[in-house]
C-alpha cells in the first residue's frame, strides 16, 4: 500500500498488509483488552480518555501536518478537526459519569450533536472500524472514544491512502495508563482472504463503516449477518426565507459548504429560496465562493485542498458533467486540475444526482427556487435519508412551525449545518442494498430536535 503526498503525488512511504497470523494475534489481543477494560475502575478509564484528549492537543502541529499531507485537508481545517477529535475523547470521559446506561442520545449543547453509540456496561467485544479516505479523522475518533468508554476494544482499518493519523493515535494511546491493546491497527487488502477471515471472525462484536456507502461496496456481501454501524456526514438542505439577513445567511452557508469542506464532504448541499431573494443570494454566494483559494493544503491561505486521489476527482467531475447533461447550470467552479476541485455552485439540479444524495465528493452546493414555504419544506424533505436541516428567517413562529414539518432529527434556526450533521446511525430507510441486518436508528434520533437561535 502506497502513501503519497496528496498535493505533490510524491511517495511518502509504503505500508505492508498484515498476514493472517498477525490478524488473528491482533484479534486475540483485542479480546484480552476487553476483559482488562471491564475490570478497570471508571475513574481510571476517564483519566485515560482525558490523557488521550490532552495528547492530541499537545501534538496538534505534527498531527495536523500528517492529516493535511496524507488526506489533502487544508491545514486550517486539519487543526480544527484535531480539536474535535480531542473533544470526542474528553466528552466520552465525562459521559462515563452520566446516568445513561443504554444506547441513547445524550442531551448536549446546541453546537455539539454528539451521540452515545455503544451500550455502556455491555461490551460488544471488539469494534472493527473501517474508515474512508473522504472522512475527517474526528469522525473516526468519535467511534474510538465511545467504543473504548463503553468497554470495547478497537481494531482500526485505516484508509490505505492516509493511515498516518491513525498510527499516530495508536502511539498516543499506548503511552496512557489504559489497558494494553485497547486500540490496534490492521492493514488489509479489500479483497484478500485475510480481509474476509477478519470480518467473519467471531471475536468481532461490531463492524463500523465510516464514510459513503459507495466507499464500502466491496464489503457489502462480506458483512451480511453481522452487526454493522454506518456513519458519516450527510448532505443537508437549507431554507433561506425572504425576511432573513441574506448577507449573513450567505456567509454561514458558504462556510458550511466550502470553508468546512472536508475531503469531499460539504455539510450544506442544497439552498432553497423564494424568487424574490434568489438572485441577490445567488450573486452573494458566488462572490464568496470565488474568494476561496484552492491549493496546497499546508498553505495557511488554502481553504480547499486536494481530494485523496485523482480517482475521486474524476468521479466528482463525472457527476458534475452528468448533472449538466440533465439540465443543471454551473454558476461557478466545476472544472478542476488533477485532484484539485474549486468550490462549485449549480442550479437546476436533477433530483437523482449523486451530488444531492450525499454520495458526491466535490466541494459542491446547489440552489433551488420555490414559490411558497410549503414548497420549500417539501423540497427539503426530499433529503429524507439525511438527518439535519436549517432554516434562516427573522420570524420565530415561522421557523418553529417549519421545524415541526421538516422530517429531520435536527433543525437549526439561523445557523447552517455544522459538524456531525450526519449523525451515527445504523442504516437508513433507503439503505441502497446495504445488508438487511443494519438497524434503522433514525426514528430514535427523531425524538430529539436541536433548535439553535443565533442572537
Amino acid at each position: 500500500m502506497e502513501v503519497r503526498d496528496k498535493s505533490t503525488g510524491n511517495l511518502l512511504r509504503e505500508v505492508r498488509e498484515n498476514t493472517r497470523s498477525e490478524a488473528e494475534d491482533t484479534i486475540g489481543k483485542g479480546l484480552v483488552a476487553c476483559d482488562d477494560l471491564d475490570s478497570l475502575p471508571v475513574d481510571e478509564l476517564a483519566k485515560g480518555l482525558l490523557s488521550i484528549s490532552d495528547a492530541i492537543l499537545n501534538n496538534t502541529d505534527s498531527l495536523s501536518r500528517t492529516i493535511s499531507v496524507e488526506t489533502g485537508m487544508a491545514i486550517i481545517r486539519s487543526r480544527e478537526d484535531l480539536h474535535m477529535a480531542s473533544q470526542e475523547f474528553r466528552m466520552a470521559a465525562y459521559h462515563l459519569f452520566s446516568k445513561f446506561t443504554e444506547r441513547t442520545t445524550i442531551p448536549v449543547e446546541p453546537n455539539d450533536a454528539s451521540l452515545m453509540t455503544f451500550q455502556k456496561q455491555s461490551p460488544l467485544g471488539i469494534i472493527l472500524v473501517f474508515s474512508s479516505p473522504l472522512e475527517s479523522f474526528s469522525h473516526s475518533a468519535k467511534v474510538f472514544a465511545q467504543a473504548i468508554s463503553s468497554g470495547n476494544s478497537v481494531i482500526s482499518v485505516p484508509p490505505s491512502l492516509s493511515p498516518g493519523p491513525f498510527e499516530e493515535l495508536k502511539k498516543i494511546i499506548e503511552h496512557t495508563t489504559l489497558p494494553k491493546d485497547i486500540f490496534q491497527i490492521l492493514f488489509l487488502g479489500n479483497h484478500s482472504r485475510v480481509f474476509r477471515d477478519v470480518i467473519r471472525n467471531e471475536g468481532i462484536g461490531e463492524i463500523t463503516l465510516i464514510g459513503r456507502r459507495t466507499d464500502f461496496e466491496y464489503i457489502r456481501k462480506e458483512i451480511s449477518g453481522r452487526n454493522v454501524l454506518l456513519g458519516g456526514k450527510s448532505a443537508s438542505p437549507v431554507i433561506v426565507w425572504d425576511d432573513a439577513d441574506l448577507d449573513s445567511a450567505a456567509q454561514y452557508v458558504a462556510e458550511s459548504a466550502f470553508y468546512n469542506h472536508e475531503g469531499g464532504y460539504s455539510w450544506a448541499r442544497k439552498v432553497i429560496l423564494r424568487e424574490d431573494s434568489y438572485e441577490y443570494f445567488k450573486n452573494r454566494l458566488v462572490e464568496l465562493a470565488s474568494q476561496l483559494k484552492t491549493g496546497t493544503p499546508e498553505d495557511e491561505d488554502t481553504a480547499i485542498g486536494p481530494l485523496p486521489d485523482e480517482l475521486y476527482a474524476e468521479e466528482a467531475a463525472e457527476q458534475i458533467l452528468e448533472a449538466v447533461n440533465k439540465g443543471a447550470s454551473i454558476l461557478t467552479g466545476g472544472v478542476g486540475n488533477g485532484n484539485l476541485l474549486p468550490p462549485t455552485i449549480m442550479e437546476y439540479m436533477p433530483e437523482d444526482s449523486p451530488l444531492l444524495r450525499g454520495e458526491g465528493c466535490a466541494p459542491f452546493l446547489c440552489l433551488e427556487q420555490v414559490g411558497s414555504l410549503d414548497e420549500a419544506i417539501k423540497s427539503a424533505n426530499r433529503f429524507h435519508e439525511h438527518v439535519q436541516a436549517s432554516i434562516f428567517t427573522s420570524d420565530i413562529d415561522l421557523a418553529t412551525g417549519a421545524a415541526e414539518k421538516l422530517h429531520f432529527a435536527n433543525v437549526l434556526i439561523n445557523e447552517a449545518p455544522g459538524p456531525y450533521s450526519g449523525f451515527w446511525h445504523r442504516g437508513l430507510e433507503n439503505a441502497h442494498n446495504m445488508p438487511e441486518n443494519i438497524v434503522d436508528l433514525r426514528r430514535e434520533f427523531s425524538r430529539t430536535k436541536i433548535v439553535k437561535l443565533k442572537k
